[in-house]
């Protein structure tokens, strides 16, 4: 097994950490307007909760129909040829 070298390893890892420092900043940013408007956001958490109990008499229902393989078929489809030759040019 050939070892990387290290300057290779070292902008890999540079590249993350930028990587990583942009989703921080940005989750930052979430967080700082999430908590200036605090009266909007818990609102809107409330609302998602009460919605979500809103779904409690179709619990343990299917939610998709049931799939009957037998009903089912599985058809391909070829990308048609664009050459030349089959216009009739060569």
């Amino acid at each position: 097994m050939r070892s990387v070298p290290a300057r290779t390893r070292w902008c890999a890892f540079s590249l993350v950490r930028a990587w990583l420092e942009n989703i921080r900043s940005a989750y930052r940013g979430l967080l700082e307007t999430l908590i200036g408007h605090r009266r909007i956001f818990v609102g809107g958490f409330l609302l998602a909760c009460f919605l979500s109990f809103a779904l409690y008499p179709w619990l343990g229902q299917d939610f998709f129909h049931r799939w009957i393989a037998a009903n089912s078929r599985c058809t391909c489809v070829r990308q048609p040829e664009r050459g030349l030759k089959n216009r009739g040019f060569v």
